[in-house]
């Protein structure tokens, strides 16, 4: 389900939201071309949840862009994200409003999107170029969701063209997103609030109502047949857009995972352990108006569910046709009393902010991950087990543990579109077959990750190609794409070889061939786009069929291929 926004209230930014947001794009400046790179950079770590190395793979700024700075196409999430920003260098110039002079470029770029016009491949930037033949190819096997974001470190689109754009947009079925310094800063969207009231019930043996400083507060436990009851809109059974109106969001990217464990828990006859799995809700109100002991309705006066959004409209979603055990689970629902708008928003903050627990986090003091960071660290290595870890020392190589699930996919279990696309699964699924104690080791990710840098050097030298030039070449393009795959035939040539994965000089050794057998395979069919040829299972069986006799018979059991 997408959210239509509501025009914005914001606060006038401060200088200390200036410095708050100024500290993560210095951060940046070292490793990045630019300052315009390096605010894109923050953007998809801290918005989208992009590793930092793996950012280069959606920025597509530079000449002929259109007005679109960087694309995420999130094919799991049936997802595509496309972002406008502007970055200024100075508090005082923070203070002028996003360009309006780029609307025009956003909408001229949709029209042209939206309709299949091949001028824009030609008026495109290659990077660019890449990500609308991916997207057009997307559309065309399955329906996306697309949302524009704007993004800057000034205040928000002035109210005429915002109302311009929106209106263009949301002719197309496109949602906007506007998240400027304040929300940067704050973590935080606020909306203009409608005015309207919902009933709940609630047992008094499961609720404690309780006083605070400038607001009063409930908390209670509801069953999930009576919070479906209230989710729903008046008119029906729609989800009521209403309650989320004020769109307070924590910015870590997408929660597909989440949802797919709330819907998980409930469909598969465990609804009764869901109040203890989940973390509940927060809803905020104007007013609670209630009769104190027994089974009593509570009438709540303008409500929010400023924590628990993303529970909210899964529980909708299976209460709309339940599973027989669907009654028998319940919710905590903590609802806040408070007419204090600051007060407001430091609880969504607040709420929103705490760590939301990844199956990375669950698995973080693991043996398996212990040992790994103590082993890596006496090769000069930080091993970041853990979301927002520093390295002791600046200068330490840093390798992020869901990355080192990635190489160890490729490198050693010889599945390169999953290290490419299950990312998800990594700390979940594939936890114990990609850490397995008795077979990986810090010497083999150090070998799996010296070499994928050697990779990441070539892809990122196309890049900067693709950026340099203004029409054509394409090439090396796929190398975009293909990363992963050159490092699964790197392992494949070492297995078949008998030699040790855990030679990083050996490894490395067999980089060339590698890349001219995935080179190879991408000539072969030239009517594949490059996203979609490295996401097919087949692709593998193909590349190893590709391997001159001379290093032996597969390491990997062939299995019937698909066509491509």
């Amino acid at each position: 389900m997408s959210f239509s926004p509501l025009p914005l209230v914001r606060n006038d930014p401060t200088l200390l939201d200036w410095s708050l947001v100024e500290r993560g794009i210095s951060n940046r400046l070292d490793s990045c071309p630019s300052r315009e790179h390096a605010f894109h950079s923050y953007l998809l770590e801290n918005v989208f949840n992009i590793l930092p190395d793996a950012a280069d793979d959606h920025i597509i700024d530079g000449g002929f862009d259109r007005g679109i700075d960087f694309i995420i196409v999130d094919h799991e999430s049936q997802v595509i994200d496309l972002a406008s920003t502007k970055v200024v260098a100075t508090f005082k110039k923070s203070q002028n409003n996003f360009p309006g002079a780029t609307i025009d470029k956003i909408i001229s770029f949709i029209d042209d999107l939206l309709h299949r016009r091949d001028a824009l491949l030609i008026d495109s930037n290659p990077l660019l170029r890449l990500k609308v033949e991916e997207i057009w190819d997307a559309l065309e096997h399955d329906t996306y969701e697309i949302r524009v974001h704007l993004f800057s470190n000034q205040k928000p689109l002035a109210t005429a063209e915002r109302e311009r754009l929106e209106t263009y947009l949301s002719r197309c079925n496109v949602s906007l997103f506007e998240r400027h310094l304040y929300e940067l800063s704050h973590g935080a969207i606020r909306a203009s609030k409608p005015r309207f009231t919902k009933t709940i019930k609630a047992n008094a043996e499961n609720s404690f109502e309780y006083k605070e400083d400038r607001a009063r507060a409930l908390i209670a436990r509801l069953s999930l047949t009576e919070l479906y009851e209230f989710l729903k809109a008046p008119n029906g059974g729609d989800f009521d857009e209403r309650l989320v109106a004020q769109n307070v969001r924590y910015f870590l990217g997408s929660a597909v995972p989440v949802n797919r464990e709330i819907r998980e828990t409930l469909v598969a006859g465990r609804a009764s352990e869901f109040s203890l799995l989940n973390n509940g809700m927060t809803i905020v109100c104007d007013q609670m108006m209630m009769v104190t002991g027994g089974c009593f309705p509570i009438k709540l006066v303008n409500p929010q569910i400023v924590n628990g959004g993303q529970t909210a409209v899964v529980i909708h979603s299976v209460g709309a046709s339940p599973p027989k055990t669907f009654a028998n689970g319940s919710i905590n629902i903590k609802f806040v009393e408070t007419s204090d708008a600051d007060l407001i928003e430091r609880i969504a903050v607040g709420s929103n902010t705490q760590n939301r627990i990844f199956g990375r986090d669950l698995r973080a003091n693991d043996d398996v991950q212990l040992r790994l960071a103590s082993s890596l660290s006496a090769h000069g290595y930080f091993y970041r087990r853990k979301r927002g870890e520093q390295a002791p020392q600046q200068r330490m190589r840093m390798i992020d543990a869901i990355r080192a699930g990635q190489l160890v996919l490729a490198y050693v279990n010889g599945e390169p579109a999953k290290a490419k696309t299950g990312t998800n699964d990594i700390f979940g699924d594939l936890y114990e077959a990609i850490f397995n104690p008795n077979k990986v080791t810090a010497d083999l990710i150090k070998a799996a990750y010296v070499c994928f840098e050697k990779i990441q050097d070539r892809k990122r030298t196309a890049l900067a190609y693709q950026r340099q030039i203004t029409r054509s070449s394409f090439d090396e393009a796929w190398i975009i794409e293909g990363a992963f795959h050159v490092l699964f035939m790197v392992g494949e040539l070492v297995r078949r070889k008998g030699l040790d994965l855990a030679n990083a000089d050996i490894a490395l050794g067999e980089i060339d061939f590698a890349f001219d057998i995935v080179e190879h395979l991408v000539q072969l069919h030239p009517k594949t786009s490059a996203y979609r040829l490295f996401r097919l299972a087949s692709s593998k069986e193909r590349l190893l069929a590709l391997i001159p006799d001379v290093h032996g018979r597969p390491a990997v059991p062939h299995q019937m291929t698909l066509p491509l």
